[in-house]
């Protein structure tokens, strides 16, 4: 560290700020009287079911909903859930996932998504992450299996994983590939929307995601099948789909949308260009008034162009310094985290331990998976990485003023700890 530790908030010194940045929450900051309108009008229509209630004359909120989304993302089907969970769930289910699959995921991702492979009754098989923090397709070809039956890319933090290396891999043997686009809703990928590429793809709308609902999710797809599969996963194994009247019955669960949910995804929706115009915007303006810092690199994006702007990502030296600059960073009140405490899921303990909900211990347990160990160091240049990055979540609606402080609180604490 060099000298000057007494000008850092983090050592007594004035920060850059008074008040901290508000939240990441792309979507939800910029929620106001459309998405007030929509809800209302669900409320006073008392339609709070898609499917059936006292106001049914009106049209469900969440079957628009699924129509615009199929739209924008340029896929021909869409199903609203109940969460991103519920959406990785219906689509792992969807595509036929279960007992005794692999399914390979990267080590940079929320514990969400292997864990929705686990509740599948599949294994998951982390894989490397590269400098773009997506999943390394050379590193996923090496993992493969005769077990192997699917790759769940994770586009993290906006920015689009190397879709056209891993979709190579995937059809040279025969993998399906499920998208994972919970973090990076309306990025693109040489000119094609994240999660119209792979044989499906989810989204998540919680609270912190790009466009939000407070929590609800999406499944899309070009596959009838697969859509059809999913959709009766999501209500009970029920029919749904108008041409759908016969068929096998199936034990499915409960993961429907609910109207409000729709209604305010609806909305969020018409504004996803507008955020991400403010995110794209927001993130340049950082990064070009950082980049002659020394002793820090960016994330290698696989399309910078396509990207969603989520955050600001660069990567220093040693884990030790990353965290330095987090916590220099957090005095001076410009907000930044280190993303899931620098480890993979792998390493979290209901992982290290094979520990399930399911009493059968499902699918650790199940002979025809094999021996399943979890352990520190599996992937250790994706460990490396987030160890040493440093993530500065960005929101639609930073002023000016907010951008020069995050650049001057970045500059400071680099002054120093860097």
């Amino acid at each position: 560290m060099k000298s000057g530790l007494d000008a850092l908030a983090l050592f007594g010194g004035r920060p850059v700020r008074n008040t901290p940045l508000s939240g990441p929450y792309p979507g939800a900051l910029m929620i106001g009287k459309e998405e007030e309108k929509a809800v209302l009008r669900v409320l006073r229509e008392k339609n709070l079911y898609r499917f059936y209630g006292p106001g049914k004359s009106a049209p469900s909120q969440v079957s628009s909903f699924e129509k615009a989304f199929a739209g924008k993302i340029g896929t021909h089907y869409a199903l609203g859930v109940s969460s991103g969970t519920a959406a990785l769930s219906c689509a792992l289910r969807g595509m036929g996932i279960g007992l005794g699959d692999e399914v390979i995921v990267p080590a940079f991702t929320y514990v969400g998504t292997p864990g929705a492979v686990v509740s599948s009754y599949a294994v998951p098989v982390f894989a490397e992450v590269d400098e773009s923090l997506g999943l390394d397709p050379a590193d996923v070809e090496g993992r493969i299996t005769k077990r192997t039956k699917a790759i769940i890319p994770v586009h993290m933090l906006g920015a689009p994983c190397k879709m056209a290396e891993l979709m190579r891999v995937a059809r040279k043997h025969k993998l399906l590939v499920l998208e994972d686009c919970a973090q990076s809703c309306g990025a693109f990928y040489r000119g094609r929307r994240a999660g119209s590429i792979g044989d499906m793809g989810i989204f998540s709308f919680q609270l912190n995601k790009i466009i939000t609902a407070g929590e609800g999710g999406a499944v899309v797809t070009n596959n009838y099948d697969f859509f059809e599969r999913a959709v009766r996963c999501h209500d009970h194994g029920a029919f749904r789909v108008a041409k759908d009247t016969g068929g096998t019955p199936l034990i499915g669960e409960g993961y429907r949308m609910c109207e409000m949910s729709g209604a305010i995804a609806g909305v969020q929706l018409r504004r996803l260009e507008r955020i991400i115009a403010n995110l794209r915007r927001a993130k340049n303006y950082i990064q070009t008034n950082i980049s002659d810092l020394k002793g820090i690199t960016f994330r290698k994006e696989a399309d910078p162009k396509g990207e969603a702007a989520a955050a600001v990502v660069f990567f220093v030296s040693r884990r030790e310094q990353a965290l330095e600059v987090i916590r220099a960073l957090n005095a001076e009140n410009i907000r930044a985290v280190q993303m899931y405490n620098g480890l993979p899921p792998y390493r979290q303990p209901q992982f290290l331990k094979h520990s399930t909900v399911s009493r059968t211990g499902y699918p650790f347990t199940y002979p025809g998976a094999g021996k399943v160990v979890y352990e520190a160091g599996m992937c250790p240049k994706s460990e490396d990485l987030m160890g040493r990055m440093v993530c500065i979540t960005l929101n639609a609606s930073l002023s000016k003023r907010d951008l020069n402080d995050i650049v001057e609180g970045v500059r400071k604490v680099a002054a120093v700890c860097i």
